[in-house]
């Protein structure tokens, strides 16, 4: 006879402490039996417990709402994510007036996974095979506040005591305001569940908003009226009276406020902490730069936050960043002022405030301000456990501090210099000890060498040297001193950073160690490399190329010493562990001399295909005294035939990318291995069979078919659309027996004319950076009346702009303008953008571009002449990048009453100078003999446009009798 499993034995042992049918026990006994369930890992049988007893009448308040609670953490483990609306809806179906039970419902929803998978008609979350992928987010806020609000209208029948009202009041207010700003000023319909969204077949769709809180600023800035106003959300009269979701929100507020003054300050904070989150100065974080030394003094100009009174701010709103004034209602600052002072009503509530308000402070650069409100609640809380931590924040604005902002590789003879970044302190002296650099590279080696147990990757990392001399007690590393000088610091007004550069006395090669101590300040170092030789290498196909030379003059160095030492881990299995060794540390050592030129190849003799995976120190030195070290770096050779570059693919091709129902679909699939240095141009997947299967948008399949492959492994065929063909993506799903595959779409739409057009009137010349531009949109249908009851979606985008003109050559149309040009910018010389020819810029050159800037996302209702305003600021870009030409681009999206959206475009070019040059020519081309007739023009811009004209020169370039090129002024 066998013996019972330990599970099967507890439950038997159950069954005779609970003699009685499970049905016949009551809640109290059948829920420990399902916690127990649960705790022995038996989540199927739990569940079958928790839904049996969760509809009962007698189970209500907090404790059915703990047994739901418990069922979805069945449904998780057991992975049954397809039974997890029916367990929570069946729940709330039984209970409809359990007011504790809804509201965690609705919390439930917050958190659910927001995604799941059409099939059969019927949502299921989680994926599944054949189904169509959809998203649950915005259709589980929905039915949260469905929820809520079901449970509010439950709770005040039941007539709940004030404080318990107050904390559902707390969390209705966290399910409202858990989106984006701009959000809040839609109304939820309530009366009933959106449709899912469809998601294709990648994406998980929006995450959940369980758990966010509200959300401040977004891409798009905080919304804004029609006059371009921010948008503040009054507190309505009642629930049922509120326009907008922001309204809901703040009437929430005001319930919650009715509870207690510990409620009332909550509700306070929370009302400023969205406030701040939508208007302060850190929504403009992308555009703020360190002013310079005299912006202390300056008070014009939009991002002169220290300029700031308590009843402004500067923020991104939907229009642009902007200042502007706050109404006493929504004065944040106010309103945490307020709840830092009545420490009375809570003392842990208002000493939690005083850390954001002085930050508040510290975000606007008034750190004055900031310094002042922790002075006050060190000397007024004593008794408060967190005023170490307010001296804390107070020293650092306080006390003379400083830090070194980073050192280059530098070279002899010059003078190293170090940027020092400082504030409050009026002197500082200053160290150089030598670092004895290469004992650190002998006891590095040696280290490896000794096999530890586990490597001490700090110990390893020798491009880490300062923080190890400043915090792992390795000053045996550090020599002689070598220098000592002092420095008088200039500090900026109002607490302000200011950064200079420091010149060092240190003028020949090697390691240095600099210490700054700041008088009455903190004491900080950093490492001052010098060298007069360095290591450039370069990855090739089966080698690696080092190349040595000069630092300071480029030139090669020959004949010298590169040392290569490698080292890696050699992981052990199973059995070759033993202790807490997990695995050997393997070393190699060679070295080899560069050649003349100062090269050095390092292929396969000498860095085996097995050393790969190894990390190379390596160093060369000179009989001279030459020292240079790259390391540790790992080594990997590209190869001929990587995975990459050796792959079995199916290309798919479609005569065109979209059909009108009806219409057929004649499709063209090649298999090849995409080996692109194979010596036969064949392909080895002819005459074989392939599989092939369409999807429309429904997830139905449309096609399947069994395909055979031609001579070149190509196969197509033509599928016909139904008349009544369902419109939107269908998906390609070819196999090969193999098992590779492919996918491809192709998309089913209905055609219809354009009823009207969208146009942009916007200034067709350069206007002055700095300005304010409106830009008009225009939208009327081609009979001629305006489109009228149209919501319009708009935004600008700003990027840099050039309009270099180049003399024509023969290649322009295939290169570009200006492929010939050989010179470049000399950018680090002083005005040589102002004065110099800029080197063009070509589509074909490989190039770091700049994404263009969101200057503005909006929606605004048209006018009844058809007609939006759109105005744009460009004087934050001329504070910015006030160096450079900006292109403002407008984009717009009307849907008129019919649900037909047209696009329409438009940009303005904006000058940085006031100034424009046109210049032309008879001609593209000339041959040798031909006359060349030129002119060029010369505007000189204002406010208003074209103020005159001027002059400008013209050079003519030749060359003189010892044909030298000379130039001459025409």
């Amino acid at each position: 006879m066998k013996s019972l499993p330990l599970p099967a034995l507890l439950w038997c042992l159950l069954a005779l402490m609970f003699p009685l049918p499970l049905q016949a026990a009551s809640p109290v006994e059948r829920r420990a039996l399902a916690d127990k369930a649960m705790e022995l890992g038996n989540w199927n049988d739990a569940l079958k417990i928790w839904r049996e007893i969760l509809p009962l009448p007698e189970n209500t308040g907090v404790h059915v709402a703990a047994d739901l609670g418990k069922a979805i953490q069945c449904l998780q483990q057991l992975n049954k994510l397809e039974l997890w609306d029916a367990v929570v809806e069946d729940t709330v179906k039984a209970h409809p007036a359990d007011w504790i039970l809804l509201r965690d419902a609705g919390i439930q929803y917050q958190s659910a996974q927001p995604w799941g998978t059409i099939v059969s008609g019927e949502f299921r979350r989680g994926q599944y095979e054949g189904g169509k992928r959809v998203s649950s987010a915005q259709r589980d806020r929905v039915r949260s506040l469905q929820l809520f609000e079901q449970a509010m209208v439950a709770m005040q029948k039941a007539e709940v005591p004030a404080d318990q009202q107050s904390g559902f009041y707390t969390l209705f207010v966290q399910s409202v305001s858990a989106v984006e700003g701009w959000e809040l000023q839609s109304l939820t319909d309530l009366s009933k569940l959106p449709d899912y969204e469809d998601q294709g077949n990648g994406g998980y769709g929006r995450r959940g908003f369980g758990g966010r809180g509200y959300r401040g600023g977004s891409e798009r800035g905080a919304p804004v009226d029609e006059k371009g106003e921010p948008v503040y959300h009054k507190t309505p009269e009642s629930w049922a009276s509120a326009k907008s979701d922001g309204e809901r929100f703040r009437w929430l507020l005001a319930q919650q406020a009715k509870g207690s003054d510990v409620q009332r300050m909550q509700a306070d904070l929370t009302l400023a902490r969205f406030l701040q989150a939508q208007f302060d100065v850190q929504t403009i974080a992308q555009y703020w730069r360190a002013p310079e030394d005299e912006d202390n003094a300056r008070q014009d100009g939009i991002l002169t936050l220290h300029t700031l009174k308590e009843n402004e701010t500067i923020a991104r709103l939907a229009t642009g960043v902007k200042r502007f004034t706050l109404p006493d209602e929504f004065n944040f600052i106010a309103i945490l002022r307020r709840i830092t002072e009545n420490r009375a009503a809570s003392p842990g509530l208002s000493d939690q405030t005083v850390d954001e308000f002085a930050a508040l402070f510290t975000n606007r650069r008034q750190y004055e301000r900031a310094a002042g409100i922790l002075q006050k609640a060190i000397a007024e809380r004593k008794d408060s456990g967190t005023t170490l931590s307010w001296q804390a924040q107070l020293d650092q604005i306080v006390k003379n501090w400083g830090r070194f902002d980073g050192s280059m590789v530098q070279v002899p003879d010059t003078g190293a210099k170090l940027g020092f970044v400082f504030r409050n302190g009026t002197s500082v002296s200053l160290t150089a000890r030598k670092v004895k650099f290469k004992e650190l590279l002998a006891d590095t080696k040696a280290y490896l060498k000794s096999n530890p147990v586990s490597v001490d990757y700090q110990k390893a990392n020798i491009g880490n040297l300062g923080y190890q001399i400043a915090e792992k007690d390795m000053a045996k590393y550090l020599g002689e001193e070598v220098a000592s000088w002092q420095l008088d610091l200039q500090p900026r007004p109002g607490h302000w950073d200011r950064r200079i550069d420091i010149t060092t006395p240190l003028q020949t090669a090697g390691a240095y160690w600099v210490q700054a101590a700041l008088k009455d300040g903190n004491k900080v170092g950093c490492i001052v490399w010098i060298t007069d030789t360095a290591i450039v290498s370069k990855r090739g196909t089966s080698e690696q190329q080092y190349y040595v030379v000069d630092a300071k003059t480029g030139a090669p160095v020959a004949k010298a010493n590169m040392e290569f030492f490698g080292y890696r881990q050699d992981y052990l299995n199973d059995k070759q562990r033993t202790g807490k060794r997990q695995a050997n540390i393997l070393t190699r050592n060679f070295a080899e001399f560069t050649d003349d030129a100062g090269q050095l190849f390092a292929g396969a003799k000498m860095l085996r295909d097995d050393q790969n995976n190894y990390q190379w120190l390596i160093t060369a030195t000179t009989e001279s005294g030459r020292f240079a070290h790259l390391g540790f770096q790992n080594v990997w050779f590209q190869g001929k035939q990587q995975q990459e570059w050796n792959q079995r693919k199916i290309h798919l091709i479609t005569d065109r990318p979209v059909y009108r129902p009806g219409q057929e679909v004649k499709w063209k699939a090649w298999a090849r291995l995409a080996k692109y240095d194979s010596p036969e141009n064949k392909s080895e997947y002819a005459n074989q069979d392939f599989s092939v299967e369409i999807y429309n948008p429904k997830s139905e399949k449309v096609f399947e078919k069994s395909l055979k492959s031609d001579a070149w492994g190509g196969f197509g065929e033509v599928l016909k659309l139904e008349e009544g063909a369902t419109l939107g993506v269908y998906t390609f799903q070819i196999q090969h027996p193999a098992g590779f595959q492919q996918q491809g779409s192709f998309r089913v739409e209905e055609y219809k004319k354009p009823e009207f057009e969208v146009k942009i009137d916007a200034p067709a010349d350069p206007i002055m950076l700095g300005e304010k531009i409106t830009a008009k949109m225009t939208a009327k249908y081609y009979f001629g009346a305006p489109v009228v009851n149209a919501k319009v979606k708009y935004k600008v985008q700003r990027s840099a702009h050039t309009a270099r003109w180049y003399p024509y050559r023969a290649w322009d149309w295939f290169y570009g303008p200006g492929y010939w040009w050989f010179g470049y910018d000399y950018d680090w010389y002083p005005g040589f953008s102002r004065w110099g020819c800029m080197a063009p810029v070509w589509w074909w050159w490989p190039q770091q571009q700049d994404p263009p800037e969101l200057v503005l996302e909006s929606e605004g209702s048209i006018g009844p002449d058809g007609t939006l305003e759109i105005p744009i600021d460009t004087s934050l870009a001329k504070e910015l990048h006030g160096d450079e030409d900006h292109r403002y681009e407008i984009s717009v999206e009307v849907t008129d009453e019919s649900r037909r959206t047209i696009l329409g475009s438009g940009q303005v070019l904006v000058a940085r100078r006031p100034f424009s040059v046109t210049t032309w020519t008879d001609r593209g081309h000339y041959e040798i003999g031909q006359p060349i007739e030129t002119g060029i023009r010369a505007l000189t811009l204002d406010q208003k446009g074209v103020k005159g004209t001027g002059r400008a020169s013209l050079l003519k370039l030749g060359y003189n009798e010892k044909g030298e090129p000379q130039e001459k002024e025409v």
